[in-house]
């Protein structure tokens, strides 16, 4: 019964006797029987005396399993050669061969992801000074064992494969193993020449085991070819580098933010932290950097882009941080939770195209004061002229002060059509070298008389360095004159109104500032337009031609205004001969 187990059955099924050809018809795989039955032919037609044989072979049992044995023989013969005795043991090893198998598998499966990795074994042997390599290994060198050998010293290790640059870092590694203590683990890359002259990248891993006395038991590792790793990483890093370049070479500011307005990413260029104060960073959230209006505005936005996956652009215009800015918000979708932000600062843009809007609207009034400017003053000379005479004559004398009511009218029409001709583009100037400061000291004593009539005062800030200017004189007198004469009547009682010059690089400032109540919200982005006026009785022409004469000189005029006062500042470029 203990054999017939094995085979799923027992004596009472199969008796106690079986013939040879019964038992390999009966329980021998069928692909096994002839070589069971040779080797049972053998064993019987031994002459030795003593034979102990060993077989292997695949049965199958009763209950259908296909199981491996192994067969072990023994033979005693008399001195007469004739059989005295057999016997052996059958053992089921279908388990053991099951783990072979399985062991083998993995070791084909070791060997085939070591070659697919480019990983090569190795161990050093410290007693006799030699590292063992195998065909694994050899791989990463475009070689084999045959050709090179199973052993090689470190000195040959180092000639034959090592590239010549990098030949330093095996004694730097050898001197550090030496005075390492205990067990002692390591990356090492360097670079190789391969047999086909091939120069790759490896990373040597390397293990070192000592004993309680510090002696090396064993120093093993493993070669791997990160070659494609590294040249990977390298054009990873260029890449990198180029989209790093790329967003600092952009003007606007990124945001990558999600839903609830935190950040995971921002890129602010340098110019617009003076936007936001002292930098306090990192920042979590995007209304930590951003004005409220402005961060909730780009919130909703970025609900909305999420949400349809469509890109949006809106515009923004108020404050940050004191600074009234133009700006365009532009929102994409990255995926169904984050989104990326762009701001951009189109303030200037914002100004410039203002400006076009009023120099055309300045063009315009000028062109047509040129073409009905004379046509106008011709018959309005004549009419002055006769009103002259007439109210000379001994008749007249009681409508005197008619007279002169009419003719003070036609001057103040003939003083507008002169300021509507100094509108036009067109208009000849003769820009010859002038020192801004000498014309603001020649007009001072007309424009101190109007300051003192309305119980005012001017005072002079002139930096007596500024460079010459291309300048037609008669030109800026008319300018400093209406700037100047705007902010005495935009002061109140006792006011003050400051006129300077300052250099800023190659260029000169005139500055007009007064201590007024500022330009009213309503007018502000009207400034410079004809016919826009905060007086009851102006013409809104006087700023209107000082934006003309300015425009003529290639100069810019901004201003500041608030409730403590206007400043206007014109910068003019310096001369060109200079």
């Amino acid at each position: 019964d203990g054999f017939y187990a094995i085979y799923a059955t027992n004596v009472g099924r199969e008796g106690c006797f079986m013939k040879p050809e019964v038992y390999i018809r009966e329980f021998v795989h069928p692909d096994d029987a002839f070589l069971v039955a040779v080797q049972v032919r053998k064993t019987l037609e031994s002459v030795v005396r003593y034979f102990s044989g060993e077989l292997e072979h695949r049965i199958v049992r009763r209950d259908g399993q296909v199981c491996n044995i192994r067969v072990r023989c023994h033979v005693v013969r008399n001195a007469a050669g004739k059989i005295s005795k057999c016997y052996g043991t059958n053992q089921d090893i279908t388990g053991e061969k099951e783990l072979e198998k399985a062991l083998h598998t993995s070791r084909e499966k070791l060997s085939l992801a070591a070659e697919l990795a480019c990983i090569g074994p190795w161990e050093y042997h410290p007693d006799r000074n030699l590292f063992e390599f195998n065909d694994e290994f050899y791989a990463v060198y475009g070689t084999d064992m045959a050709r090179e050998g199973r052993f090689m010293s470190p000195e040959d290790y180092v000639r034959e494969f090592m590239h010549p640059e990098d030949a330093w870092m095996m004694q730097r590694e050898i001197s550090q193993i030496h005075a390492a203590r205990g067990t002692y683990t390591n990356r090492l890359q360097h670079r190789i020449i391969r047999r086909d002259g091939a120069v790759r990248t490896i990373m040597v891993h390397d293990k070192i085991i000592r004993d309680e006395d510090g002696k090396i038991v064993r120093w093993f590792g493993a070669n791997q070819d990160i070659t494609e790793q590294v040249q990977t990483e390298a054009a990873l890093r260029e890449s990198e580098q180029r989209h790093r370049a790329t967003l600092n070479a952009l003007p606007d500011m990124l945001f990558r933010v999600d839903m609830e307005g935190r950040l995971l990413d921002y890129r602010i260029p340098d110019r617009y932290w003076p936007w936001f104060g002292e930098v306090k960073g990192p920042y979590r959230l995007l209304g930590e950097i951003l004005p409220v209006p402005l961060a909730g505005q780009a919130k909703e936005m970025i609900i909305l882009t999420v949400g349809t996956g469509e890109t949006r652009v809106t515009e923004y215009c108020g404050p940050v941080n004191g600074r009234e800015c133009f700006l365009q918000i532009r929102t994409a979708a990255i995926n169904n939770k984050e989104a990326l932000v762009i701001i951009q600062n189109q303030t200037e843009l914002y100004r410039a195209r203002r400006e076009c809007q009023r120099l055309e609207r300045l063009n315009l009034v000028g062109a047509m004061a040129a073409g009905i400017g004379h046509e106008v003053r011709n018959p309005l000379t004549t009419v002055r002229g006769y009103l002259q005479f007439l109210s000379g004559k001994e008749k007249f004398r009681d409508c005197a002060e008619m007279f002169n009511l009419m003719i003070g009218e036609l001057d103040r029409t003939n003083a507008i059509i002169s300021e509507f001709l100094a509108l036009s583009k067109n208009k000849a100037v003769k820009l010859e070298p002038r020192n801004l400061n000498t014309i603001i000291r020649a007009i001072y004593p007309l424009l101190a008389v109007d300051a003192l009539e309305a119980n005012k005062s001017i005072n002079l800030e002139l930096q007596e360095d500024i460079p010459l200017l291309d300048l037609d004189e008669g030109e800026i007198r008319q300018l400093i004159i209406n700037f100047v004469r705007n902010s005495l009547e935009a002061t109140a009682d006792k006011g003050q109104v400051r006129i300077k010059t300052r250099g800023r690089g190659q260029d000169v400032l005139l500055i007009v500032q007064d201590n007024g109540t500022g330009i009213p919200a309503s007018v502000i982005e009207q400034i410079g337009t004809p016919f826009v006026s905060t007086k009851d009785h102006g013409t809104g022409l006087g700023l209107s031609v000082c934006y003309s004469i300015a425009a003529r000189h290639r100069a810019t005029i901004d201003f500041q205004t608030s409730e403590q006062g206007t400043v206007f500042l014109v910068c003019f470029p310096r001369a060109r001969d200079c």
